[in-house]
């Protein structure tokens, strides 16, 4: 579906939503098994962290991290590379000029201090070639995961921003697996989820591989990915527009204070997880 991950050392055991088990691929240090699930909620994952029945939580908001700063039993680890949110256009259905028209309409910089509080949160997106006016847009739908209150956040601004603009959008909250099933029906317009520019992330773009958000077809774009040449895929993208960034985020690992070695990277990939070990005598970290 939508949750699109690198495994590094690890591979799919087995799948029976909304459980994922991970086993490593072969003997080493780290978790021999990891057990990936997802709740209906954030009030569910700290409830069930603070239980002890999960071990660490992703993807933490500012609000969150105030209160649990001041849990003893858990620790907040920063994550080394940003994450970013993205606005994604399912290009069967929004042309690239009214792709164009969009994408223009969203200010960013108060946008993302809207969302996070901090105004290093935004990047510069440049708008090539011609737009639609946005008279001529149609009332379109954009999806958003209802475990994720920043992305809710988010898509609110975006909504008053286009409506500023001219533009009507409604915003549909669905659980994870509502969300993929209408996108991949093309029942939404666009989608606002998290996402990158690294090959996992991408196929959340790419149009050849399963639960494609923006079914964006363009074979110069595939082999870019496929090779990883990232000015060639940055290129593609502010050409067709499957997608436009809207937040960067500074992300947060919560994780139960009986385990170290959690140097998280980037969340997208699990590689950092093979590190991961209950904490010896005297360690912290």
């Amino acid at each position: 579906g939508l949750g699109v991950f690198e495994l590094g050392e690890y591979r799919v055991e087995s799948y029976a939503p909304p459980k994922l088990v991970l086993a490593r691929k072969r003997p080493g240090d780290g978790p021999a098994r990891i057990e990936v699930s997802s709740f209906g909620s954030e009030e569910e994952e700290w409830r069930r962290l603070l239980a002890h029945d999960v071990d660490l939580v992703p993807f933490v908001d500012p609000e969150s991290r105030r209160w649990l700063a001041e849990v003893s039993s858990i620790k907040l680890v920063p994550v080394s590379e940003p994450s970013r949110l993205f606005l994604y256009f399912d290009t069967q259905q929004v042309p690239l000029e009214r792709r164009r028209t969009i994408a223009a309409a969203i200010h960013r910089s108060s946008l993302g201090r809207a969302v996070t509080g901090s105004s290093d949160t935004s990047e510069d997106v440049e708008i090539l070639g011609p737009s639609a006016h946005p008279e001529t847009l149609p009332r379109y739908h954009i999806g958003v995961h209802d475990a994720n209150t920043l992305s809710q956040r988010t898509a609110l601004i975006v909504q008053q921003q286009l409506a500023t603009a001219g533009i009507n959008v409604a915003v549909d909250v669905l659980d994870l697996t509502t969300l993929a099933e209408k996108s991949a029906r093309g029942e939404l317009a666009m989608v606002i989820h998290h996402g990158g520019y690294s090959a996992a992330m991408l196929r959340r773009v790419r149009h050849d591989v399963p639960y494609s958000i923006a079914k964006y077809e363009d074979t110069d774009f595939y082999a870019a990915v496929d090779r990883g040449d990232e000015s060639t895929i940055r290129a593609l993208l502010r050409r067709d527009l499957p997608m436009t960034p809207l937040v960067i985020e500074r992300e947060t690992v919560a994780v139960d204070a009986r385990y170290c070695g959690v140097h998280p990277t980037t969340l997208d990939e699990l590689a950092w997880l093979a590190n991961v070990h209950p904490c010896g005598s005297g360690e912290l970290e």
